[in-house]
């Protein structure tokens, strides 16, 4: 039994993944309904050689209500059945250059088609692939993109199906070299990022690794680019994104010489004919979105009538209720541009990186290009029509700010591996300010799986929501929390941005009552954003109201006074 918890407000719709030993299974949902399975090939691709965690993955489509969970019962099938399970193997068979070991494809072939087969997989640092010609169509599809590949198999365009434009988009990996000196300043160090080279140096190589797999859920092309850089591109049928999973490492490093670039800061970049004419947006602290251009600043003593709080850019801005949503909070900035100093062309790499925590765009009058990341990175637009983000480090150099010890964390004598995932979003510029914080919040909180024998699950109920109803689109529950005295301490948010794009920034309504499956609200009290004191400034509310209003960007926080429902039971 597979259970797998929603810690959003929303119900999550996805593709789950889980190692497996076989390829021959059948899942059921909750209701003991057949749901939509398929199973590949994993791919480690020998950089977390002590990894093995199953020599395939199974995927299967699944749904998580808000705040909750649902179990997904996994059994092995008969033989006569496990044809249904297997991606199309005329695809995957026309399509592998070099994946897994080569026993592990000898017994899966063999089982397919009833005979044993010989296959020869090389090793990776042989870099040489099977002997199949995959042409000049090389291509994954879903119901929002095509995407074409390049003969060597990077990726060359992408087809947008909604508006049946061709766009020149691609992505590739390059490495900064970090040098031990420089005439004007420090090296990179674990406080300074500064390449001793303002041009990246390319690691794809003429001839790429690549393996193709096509199936009903899924299609994804595998990359390896060299022993220490992979990645796979996906295209989820019913998603319009692209997923691009990363893994870099462990990082060579040969020498420590006084004349080394050998150390290397490794970026993936995405480069489009975009015309952003040096301006480019990211979140900030995974809030409203930041412009790259002049700041403007919103004060509070502009102000006359009670104010709202908000944390917007670590820092604490007061918005009237009523005039508010007049007013855009966009702080802007230029490439090579500084408002208060004037910018260091000695440092106009650098000086252009920001940090990134959740999401980067880049746009003109007809395209807009996003990037939804995993994690917190250091990121830009160097170029007009491009996105890079940093991925990992790896120096031989002392920045000499304090810590007296070189970035060079290794494991088992090697440079540590780094994986994670970007999602790539192509839309009009309008759309884009609208569909990315939604897709930020479905990368956070990215559904939890665990595992327990289908007998410990007969009395446990099999899928539980914790609210009753969905919350309007945009409203989360930042913090549910036990408090004092059958109280709650509840943080919601509003997270659509203070862009332009929203027409409608009007204050979202949410009605406390009958909302949670396992209590009901009582009454509630406003406390200030951190939740330590009363929020004076607002008049109290109502015992017998319930309802909370929140604008664009907007956090307000209630201690609430409960009391539980005795009939209901998780079983979890």
């Amino acid at each position: 039994m597979v259970t797998i918890y929603n810690g959003y407000s929303h119900p999550q719709h996805f593709v789950a993944r889980i190692p497996v030993f076989g390829i021959n299974y059948d899942v059921f949902d909750y209701r003991g309904a057949k749901t939509t399975a398929e199973v590949f090939p994993s791919f480690n691709a020998d950089q977390i050689s002590y990894v093995v965690p199953g020599p395939f993955d199974l995927m299967f489509k699944a749904t998580v209500p808000p705040l909750g969970y649902s179990s997904y019962f996994i059994s092995i099938k008969s033989e006569t059945g496990m044809n249904d399970t297997v991606t199309d193997e005329r695809n995957f068979v026309q399509s592998v250059y070099c994946s897994g070991s080569v026993p592990g494809l000898q017994r899966m072939y063999g089982r397919l088609y009833g005979k044993r087969c010989s296959v020869s997989v090389p090793s990776l640092r042989q870099r040489r692939p099977l002997s199949i010609n995959l042409g000049s169509n090389l291509k994954i599809n879903n119901d929002f993109f095509t995407i074409h590949f390049n003969r060597n198999g990077t990726m060359k365009s992408i087809l947008d199906k909604r508006s049946g434009k061709l766009l020149n988009i691609s992505q590739q990996f390059f490495y900064y070299g970090a040098g031990p000196t420089l005439s004007y300043g420090r090296p990179s160090g674990a406080y300074v990022f500064q390449p001793g080279a303002l041009k990246p140096v390319s690691e794809n190589a003429t001839n790429i690794v690549v393996s193709q797999f096509l199936g009903t859920l899924v299609e994804e092309m595998r990359q390896i680019f060299s022993p220490w850089v992979s990645q796979v591109i996906r295209l989820y049928k019913d998603k319009p994104l692209i997923e691009f999973e990363w893994t870099v490492g462990p990082i060579p490093l040969s020498n420590y010489g006084p004349n080394s670039h050998d150390p290397k800061e490794v970026i993936t970049r995405y480069s489009s004919g975009i015309s952003n004419q040096g301006e480019f947006y990211t979140d900030s602290n995974g809030h409203q979105s930041v412009r790259r251009k002049h700041p403007k600043m919103v004060m509070p003593d502009q102000f006359d009538n009670v104010s709202r709080e908000f944390n917007l850019a670590n820092a604490t801005v007061f918005f009237p209720d009523q005039s508010f949503q007049q007013h855009n909070v966009v702080h802007s900035r230029r490439r090579n541009f500084q408002l208060t100093f004037s910018a260091d062309k000695d440092e106009s790499l650098s000086a252009n990186y920001y940090p990134v925590t959740r999401y980067i765009y880049i746009k003109d009058h007809d395209l807009a290009m996003a990037v939804i990341n995993d994690r917190s990175q250091g990121g830009s637009s160097v170029k007009d029509g491009s996105i890079e983000l940093m991925l990992h480090r790896r120096l031989a150099f002392d920045d000499s700010l304090g810590v007296e010890e070189v970035l060079n964390e290794t494991e088992n004598g090697k440079g540590l591996v780094a994986r994670g995932r970007h999602w790539l979003v192509i839309d009009s510029p309008t759309e884009i300010t609208r569909v990315i914080p939604h897709l930020a919040m479905e990368m956070f909180y990215q559904p939890l799986m665990t595992f327990a024998p289908v007998e410990k699950a007969m009395n446990l109920n099999k899928q539980v929501s914790g609210l009753t109803r969905e919350l309007p689109r945009g409203i989360n529950v930042l913090t549910l929390a036990a408090w004092e005295n059958d109280q709650i301490l509840l943080r919601l948010e509003n997270y659509r941005t203070l862009d332009s794009n929203y027409q409608d920034r009007s204050a979202v309504v949410i009605d406390l009552k009958g909302l949670f499956s396992n209590f009901d609200v009582m009454s509630l009290e406003e406390l200030n954003l951190s939740g330590g004191k009363l929020l004076r400034t607002r008049r109290r509310q109502p015992a017998n109201d319930l309802k909370i209003s929140l604008f664009n960007m907007e956090i307000r926080t209630f201690a609430c006074a409960i009391a539980r429902k005795p009939d209901f039971k998780s079983n979890f």
